[in-house]
């Protein structure tokens, strides 16, 4: 049994570092609404990132409050409807970095079709991105004790011991999204390849075609630098997590409290990292 003491440290913890995130979120989105220069489509999709991040930092914080009370294991209001939810925003977190994969694809490769650069298409992409991630919270939230309140870090959180939701949720939030946004990187350097190879054959322009080539390489190794920079942050943040659903699926129950803590705090933290 763990003192009060380990869940009092683990929760002022997770408070200090969700206040860093929530701050930090607030402020680039404060930037970008109030200064019209910012209006572009790569600020636009930074701000519906921070969005997705803010929804999380205020649900992660009222349940850091609930879990500090006395009355943890009686008064949880809304605790399914806030753990479907944390689920949304998560989504929200790794299908916004799908979405600038995807913004990438389009400037890169198919920027002769002058309406995928336009701002409208990218609300689109958002607007389906939500979509979507309502969508994927819905299949837990139909399963009886999909989401609930877990004993082991006092929080509401979908079920990590739950053969038909601990698979679903791993693919769909964190697989999924990830391997798309490499196979979309792959596909862009694929495509400057083979560009760059057809510039060299025309001998006229090759003085030219090279230089463009080089800029537009460049460009995108900077942007998928940063993509994967973000990507692996997230990883490291998701291990724990991946880690107590793998042993809650294989021996339920077995797994060491800490771990739970160490599952939150540790995708916080990442969190935190990608407002900074």
């Amino acid at each position: 049994m763990l003192s009060e003491r380990f869940y009092t440290i683990n929760y002022v913890t997770s408070v200090i570092v969700s206040i860093i995130g929530l701050t930090f979120s607030l402020l680039i989105n404060f930037i970008i609404i109030t200064n019209r220069k910012c209006y572009t489509i790569k600020n636009i999709l930074i701000f519906d990132l921070c969005i997705s991040s803010l929804i999380y930092f205020i649900l992660h914080l009222i349940g850091c409050y609930y879990g500090t009370r006395n009355d943890w294991l009686y008064s949880q209001p809304l605790c399914i409807l806030r753990a479907y939810f944390i689920m949304v925003s998560i989504s929200g977190i790794t299908y916004s970095l799908l979405i600038q994969a995807i913004s990438r694809l389009f400037f890169s490769i198919f920027y002769s079709h002058k309406f995928l650069l336009k701002k409208r298409i990218h609300w689109i992409l958002i607007f389906f991105k939500w979509l979507i991630c309502f969508i994927i919270g819905i299949q837990p939230l139909s399963i009886e004790h999909g989401f609930e309140r877990i004993r082991e870090h006092r929080m509401c959180r979908i079920k990590t011991n739950k053969l038909s939701i601990a698979p679903y949720s791993i693919c769909i939030v964190y697989v999924f999204p990830r391997r798309i946004v490499i196979i979309v990187y792959a596909r862009i350097f694929y495509q400057v390849h083979q560009s760059t190879h057809r510039a060299r054959s025309n001998l006229i322009k090759i003085y030219t075609s090279a230089c463009i080539c080089l800029t537009f390489i460049c460009k995108n190794l900077i942007v998928m630098k940063n993509i994967l920079t973000i990507l692996n942050i997230l990883m490291c943040g998701e291990t724990p997590y991946l880690i107590l659903m793998i042993w809650d699926l294989i021996d339920s129950g077995s797994a060491p409290r800490q771990l739970y803590f160490l599952s939150v705090n540790s995708l916080v933290s990442a969190t935190t990292l990608l407002a900074i």
